[in-house]
């Protein structure tokens, strides 16, 4: 397993000033300092090239707050981190872009850089487009207030980087760009003062290939549709949760997304109004196209009981008031019975039997719980933790079909399975795993 170190900054900030790279891991990861270093922790290997018996950072290393500025002796970086590939320096003092692309060419296996809440300058004029920049492929600039002037620029002079983290950059506009750059896949945007669906146009046209788009937290109200299909062929992840969304009719036009599977739309007002159960079906029966709905997988036969579900909910409404999706819902699954036939809640509680061993036992189950207070409302009947359960989920009606589902989201509300009176849990022991201790002759 690969090594990682968190180091935490413990030098009295009023005394400490702008230094580089090389003296803080000296000063942090020295071999005379690392014995008395109490605020380092390894895992796995300690980090001693065994070779040389010389000190060597592990892949992963976070070196925040240090009032880093510049990279300091070159040689000294090289050796420390020559298998670094993910470098964690936020909150740090680094200005000049001469330092970030000389950093680059110095580890070049580094393909993560995180720069969040660095003063870095806007200026790039200076560095040619064949500056070698390393394999760079994801880089992080939260907070860092660049513009996107800036931003395209660094886009030309990293064509490697697939992922781009520029949330928390009080962004209110987004200008065109002059160049599109077919590189960029993920893009992270949260928290920012985005309100206007033309500058997500623009957006897409600087980064036609974007696959993952992250605007968590901006205040979007609307969405033009007219060429989503055009201007985003492969999105297929989009987080607008926190946005200002309130009307059906908006939240429809992301079904004009032809590759869209996962979709999150946490704390948006219009979602306010409903409980869970209900929010969930009416956003999946509104979206043909979404596999994935706020991080859970949309499991087989969910999507039909939200579109019936669907048709229930409004066929009283003045047909004037009935969307065409109401329309295609019937057309797909016929007139149902009337809303005040059915009642929607899930149920409190189903008879359940229980499978462990050669033990068999028939429980009424309260649905309003998670799988982890199940596991540890199972204690008696298996005489084993939590942790050492394993729960398997039988739909009797389904069985054939579906066979054994494992319940393995901890905080999943056992209601979200559709459980009926007469289904059945299988538990299973997890075996002990004993580590053996080998002593060292």
């Amino acid at each position: 397993m690969d090594s990682e170190i968190n180091v935490f900054n413990d030098e009295d900030e009023s005394e400490s000033g702008s230094k580089s790279l090389s003296s803080a891991l000296q000063d942090k990861y020295s071999y005379s300092n690392f014995n008395c270093i109490s605020h380092i922790k390894v895992s796995g290997s300690p980090p001693i090239d065994k070779d040389s018996g010389c000190l060597q950072l592990p892949p992963f290393v976070t070196l925040n707050h240090f009032n880093v500025s510049h990279v300091g002796d070159a040689e000294e970086v090289k050796k420390l981190c020559s298998r670094v590939r993910e470098l964690d320096l936020a909150e740090n003092s680094i200005e000049d872009w001469n330092e970030v692309f000389y950093l680059m060419e110095l580890l070049p296996r580094l393909d993560f850089l995180n720069l969040s809440a660095n003063p870095v300058s806007c200026e790039l004029e200076n560095i040619p487009k064949n500056r070698e920049s390393g394999h760079l492929k994801k880089l992080v600039l939260n907070n860092t207030s660049i513009d996107w002037g800036t931003v395209y620029r660094l886009m030309e002079l990293l064509p490697r980087v697939d992922e781009l983290y520029l949330s928390l950059n009080a962004y209110s506009e987004i200008p065109p760009a002059e160049n599109s750059f077919d590189n960029l896949t993920k893009l992270h945007l949260t928290d920012n003062n985005i309100t206007e669906w033309n500058d997500l146009k623009n957006l897409a046209k600087s980064f036609p290939n974007l696959c993952v788009l992250i605007l968590a937290g901006n205040k979007i109200s609307s969405i033009d549709s007219s060429d989503l299909a055009l201007l985003f062929p492969k999105l297929e992840t989009l987080n607008i949760g926190k946005s200002q969304l309130n009307c059906w009719n908006e939240l429809e036009k992301l079904d004009v997304f032809p590759m869209l599977k996962d979709l999150r739309v946490h704390g948006i007002p219009l979602l306010e109004r409903y409980d869970e159960v209900k929010r969930r079906q009416l956003v999946i029966s509104r979206l043909s196209k979404i596999t994935h709905l706020n991080g859970s997988k949309i499991h087989e036969g969910e999507r039909e009981t939200a579109e019936r579900m669907f048709i229930r909910y409004y066929m009283n409404e003045p047909e004037s008031n009935l969307s065409p999706k109401y329309h295609e819902m019937v057309a797909k699954h016929g007139r149902l019975t009337p809303l005040a036939d059915v009642d929607f809640t899930p149920d409190e509680s189903v008879d359940l039997v229980f499978r462990f061993n050669d033990k068999t036992q028939c429980k009424n189950v309260d649905l309003h719980q998670t799988v982890l207070s199940l596991k540890e409302n199972l204690q008696e009947l298996t005489g084993l933790r939590p942790s050492r359960l394993r729960l398997m989920y039988l739909d009797v009606e389904m069985m054939a079909v579906r066979g054994l589902e494992e319940m393995n989201v901890p905080h999943k509300f056992l209601y979200r399975y559709s459980m009926q009176d007469g289904d059945e849990i299988h538990i299973f022991e997890i075996p002990l795993v004993v580590k053996r201790r080998i002593r060292k002759r």
